[in-house]
């Protein structure tokens, strides 16, 4: 998560709303505060019409706290939400400070892990319903968005749960190696139903698909070149090679390209950090890349994708997986880094 917006209506409720935007900003979180006129302060941006207020964060935000009613929040994302793959994560907090309630994406979205965040904050009760939680049954979604894992079939998740509050076994079989007790009803091995962590066939008559976030992509474009253009670019060559766009944990590219806003939007599409390093530190890359001189006259230096992908590897760890690959104008180069599965 890493865009957080508070939107509070009352007095007391700025005075909460200001606690946690200082809190998140601590963290590192992007944090924004919205108040209506009545109690505006200042580093708080205005709140004229919280419907529409609501529908303009809907793709921009990761969560949305509402310091208020239910019916408020209820009434503002009802005509927002699509899917619990994309939604943000909603929560309510009362004006009192008592009650952090996940509304909508409590496992995917990580709205109940941003309510028990709240929670610590101002020392409310976090109020969570989702089933599995609720009955201290292991939450496949919840568990796999904390380790750094996407889920690629999130339709199975259903199954998946309703099969364990059941009191079924689920299998479990990865491609990575694992650390820690499995949880109680996860069993290693086949089963109808099971956890596929990997990016081969399913194994299972019912499979839910986990893939980790490990990839670390380089990225050389044209000058202007559209969010779209890119990620058409990134997808093409990421499947071809076995790879999702989902998987990609960071981006590397010159710092030519720092200001070049598709490949900052796209970056923020895939929610990963993006990190530019000057045509000096490309050059000095250690290892063996595809030189252009081309590129080498427009920048500098004769390769960025796999020069910058090199040099975040070398900070992050991973090898080469993916070389100079050229589409429309983009070029990709990606490493993958190690990792393991784990269980607390």
């Amino acid at each position: 998560m890493k865009r957080i917006a508070v939107i509070a209506f009352t007095e007391h409720g700025r005075a909460l709303a200001k606690r946690l935007l200082g809190a998140f900003r601590a963290e590192g979180y992007e944090a924004e505060g919205y108040l209506p006129s009545s109690c505006a302060q200042p580093g708080f941006l205005l709140l004229v019409d919280v419907g529409a207020l609501t529908g303009g964060l809907w793709d921009t935000a990761d969560g949305i706290l509402f310091i208020g009613a239910c019916g408020i929040a209820v009434r503002a994302i009802a005509p927002n939400v699509k899917s619990k793959r994309s939604d943000p994560a909603i929560v309510v907090l009362d004006d009192g400070g008592k009650f952090a309630i996940p509304l909508l994406g409590g496992h995917i979205g990580g709205a109940n892990a941003l309510a028990g965040r709240v929670a610590k904050i101002t020392g409310a009760m976090p109020v969570v319903t989702t089933a599995t939680d609720a009955r201290g049954v292991f939450a496949a979604d919840s568990w796999a968005m904390d380790s750094g894992l996407f889920i690629e079939n999130p339709e199975a998740v259903k199954e998946v749960s309703a099969r364990l509050l059941r009191g079924e076994p689920i299998g479990l079989i990865s491609e990575y190696p694992i650390e820690g007790a499995l949880p109680h009803g996860i069993v290693d091995g086949l089963r109808e139903c099971g956890i596929y962590i990997g990016s081969g066939e399913s194994p299972f008559a019912l499979t839910l698909r986990l893939r980790p976030k490990n990839l670390l992509l380089g990225i050389g474009c044209k000058k202007g070149a559209p969010t779209q253009m890119i990620y058409a670019a990134a997808r093409q060559t990421l499947e071809k090679h076995g790879y999702l766009p989902q998987g990609v944990a960071g981006i590397a590219s010159i710092t030519l390209k720092k200001r070049e806003p598709g490949l900052i939007a796209f970056a923020r599409e895939l929610g990963a950090p993006i990190r530019f390093y000057t045509a000096g530190e490309l050059a000095a890359a250690a290892g063996a890349f595809s030189p252009s001189a081309y590129v080498k006259g427009v920048t500098g230096v004769d390769n960025v994708c796999e020069r910058s992908c090199a040099l975040l590897a070398k900070k992050l760890g991973g090898g080469p997986v993916i070389k100079k690959t050229a589409v429309h104008g983009v070029t990709i180069a990606a490493y993958e880094t190690a990792f393991t599965v784990r269980f607390a």
